[in-house]
């Protein structure tokens, strides 16, 4: 077939139900690596140390000061023995006999070159933490249950969660088809991929938000205050997440608007009740310990001068997200295809909403100093796989299809090939541009 357009598909009940099923599997299969793989990138060695000073200590919830005694011997073996067990043997040989003598640790420093500041004090050596408290509980929980695995096997467990969530969202807005394509979608996505494999807060961010959301597709379809409450609820424990999901509100507020049963302002109201229950406790408590209502996080000038990734990722340019989105997952340029059907469906607007405002509050955080990282569009990611299933179900003809297939397979293969990487890189980009002689160093010059 040439152009001509393909007869439409109906995904059943049924085969919803195993789509989904065979893309929960196939992360399941292949994140299983993380569960042996070293954990002690930076944000993952803090949230360990937090994990633990939390098991030993439940209401101090800060990395201030020093762990002692089994905590500290824990901490060190999931995190400073990797570091040093990946030098020459001798080196870890002498290394890990002499971690596994100390009984106290603290997180600035080098545990056997105290003199070696690691981490900044200016942003960790505070009474209160900096990111809210939902993960790091939960990663408590999880490591007292399970151990070391319980860091990577909840971070598996969050993305195979998103890609169900994901799933049952687009079918609720969209149908089965397009809510099976936005589950393949999320479960391929560099960003959510490399969450899925580190002890970070995103796939936490990511999940919670797509629950915040499809709570509130329930809200309105039932119509009932107290489910608009539980929404906001939801929403607010996104947001004690991490901050970043409240980006997700201007979405919720369009879903009232496009809804064909309007919402009453008893429902309004019970909405925003249901949001802050979670939040204004947390920043009151945050503002008492740490003297702010929200913590400064640009990078220091220790971490601009200590390390070279930190300067240029706070040096990207402006356009760093769009581009990078579409350098690891040209699949994501299929949203642009799900605009025109705004006409039709209004109901696009929501995931358009949500997608927007996340790009363009990241953009304008990274230009004012606070760095881009793709990661920080963790909370944008699900819209954008929605927008992406929706751009693919409208162009169903053969020649966009075959397109759609080659973007997923190169979208999969860069999250395949950078699961243990501090963020997504281009990889196949790179590897297909060096087969052709192309200076494609030089055009990503400032931005990897």
């Amino acid at each position: 077939m040439s152009r001509a357009s393909l007869p439409p598909t109906i995904v059943t009940d049924t085969g919803f139900r195993a789509g989904v099923g065979v893309a929960i599997a196939f992360v399941l299969v292949l994140q299983l690596p993380a569960l042996r793989a070293p954990h002690h990138e930076g944000d993952e060695t803090v949230l360990t140390f937090l994990a633990e000073r939390l098991r030993a200590e439940p209401l101090r919830y800060s990395v201030q000061g020093a762990l002692e005694g089994p905590s500290a011997r824990r901490f060190l073996a999931d995190t400073w023995a990797r570091v040093y067990g990946a030098s020459s043997e001798p080196e870890r040989e002498r290394a890990v006999r002499d971690l596994a003598h100390l009984d106290r640790v603290e997180l600035t420093v080098d545990p056997l070159r105290p003199g070696r500041r690691v981490f900044d004090p200016a942003i960790y050596d505070h009474p209160v933490f900096i990111h809210p408290p939902a993960y790091p509980l939960l990663l408590t929980l999880s490591r007292v249950a399970l151990g070391s695995w319980g860091g990577p096997l909840l971070a598996i467990a969050m993305h195979m969660a998103t890609v169900v969530a994901l799933a049952l969202l687009g079918r609720a807005w969209f149908g089965p088809r397009v809510g099976l394509l936005a589950g393949i979608l999320v479960a391929i996505d560099p960003v959510t991929w490399l969450a899925g494999s580190h002890v970070w807060i995103d796939g936490m961010l990511e999940l919670n938000t797509v629950l915040a959301m499809l709570a509130l597709a329930a809200a309105l379809r039932s119509g009932r205050t107290g489910a608009f409450a539980a929404a906001g609820a939801m929403l607010g424990l996104a947001t004690v997440t991490k901050y970043p999901a409240v980006l997700v509100a201007p979405a919720a507020g369009v879903a009232f608007l496009l809804s064909e049963r309007r919402p009453s302002w008893r429902h309004v109201l019970a909405f925003a009740a249901g949001c802050a229950a979670p939040i204004v406790p947390w920043l009151l408590a945050f503002r008492s310990g740490y003297g702010a209502w929200l913590p400064v996080t640009k990078p220091t000038a220790w971490l601009m001068e200590t390390y070279p990734y930190v300067r240029m990722m706070a040096a990207r340019p402006w356009h760093f997200y769009v581009s990078g989105s579409l350098c690891v997952a040209p699949v994501a340029a299929f949203s642009l295809a799900a605009i025109p059907a705004v006409r039709r469906s209004p109901g696009v607007w929501v995931p358009l909403t949500w997608a927007v405002t996340t790009l363009l509050a990241m953009t304008a955080l990274g230009l004012a100093g606070h760095g881009m990282q793709l990661r920080y569009l963790g909370s944008g990611v699900p819209a954008v796989c929605l927008l992406a299933a929706v751009g693919i179900d409208r162009l169903r003809s053969t020649p966009w299809l075959g397109a759609a297939l080659a973007a997923a397979f190169v979208t999969l293969a860069s999250s395949l090939a950078n699961a243990r990487m501090a963020e997504p890189f281009p990889s196949v980009l790179v590897f297909a541009a060096r087969r052709a002689g192309l200076p494609i160093e030089s055009w990503l010059g400032g931005m990897w």
